[in-house]
């Protein structure tokens, strides 16, 4: 590996992990070095300051990475840095705020729906019954369209209810996720 090289894969790691003055700096004492030792003894310049991923671990202060993993990587969303970005955006908020609200309100109102529908099917059911001594049509007619009433609501109100959990379930996997540093558990691992 040249000079060239060398110093375009040092910057490549520290590029976002340190000021530009100071990345400046680191880069300009490298190529000193390097033309110090010579194009001929580039070489030991490189086996002495060694890999450029080992370089940029002990200008950062810390040591290589395991796990394939290099120094480029971009850091993870801790729940601060997400609650800071919502907070110091005051368009997202109130746009957030109703997509939010709103998802549990569709819930909600579709639930509400579905009681109100089937309390209007058995209150059909109740009045057709009470037909039953005036005119049998008539007491089938209103017995069906309240039971088809008091189904549909049914229907309703479980998709409803069921809208209701998976909104729950969502906001908490999101609390979840971003207090824990944007990892799943799963990827822990």
């Amino acid at each position: 590996m040249g000079e060239q090289e060398y110093l375009s894969q040092l910057s490549g790691y520290l590029t976002g992990r340190i000021s530009n003055r100071q990345l400046e700096s680191i880069l300009k004492y490298y190529k000193e070095y390097f033309e110090e030792k010579g194009p001929d003894q580039a070489w030991r310049a490189e086996e002495e300051l060694g890999t450029p991923d080992e370089a940029a671990a002990r200008i950062l202060g810390a040591m290589p990475r395991t796990g394939g993993r290099d120094l480029r990587e971009p850091r993870r969303w801790t729940g601060g840095r997400i609650a800071a970005v919502i907070v110091l955006s005051p368009i997202w908020v109130p746009v957030l705020l109703t997509v939010v609200v709103g998802l549990l309100g569709i819930g909600v109102c579709v639930a509400a729906g579905g009681v109100a529908c089937v309390g209007g099917g058995l209150f059909s059911m109740w009045c057709g019954f009470t037909q039953v001594f005036y005119s049998i049509p008539t007491m089938v007619f209103f017995c069906g369209l309240g039971f088809l009433a008091a189904a549909m609501g049914l229907l309703l109100f479980l998709g409803g209810a069921a809208l209701c959990v998976l909104w729950y379930k969502g906001m908490a996997a999101l609390v979840r996720r971003m207090f824990s540093g944007g990892v799943r558990e799963g990827e822990a691992a």
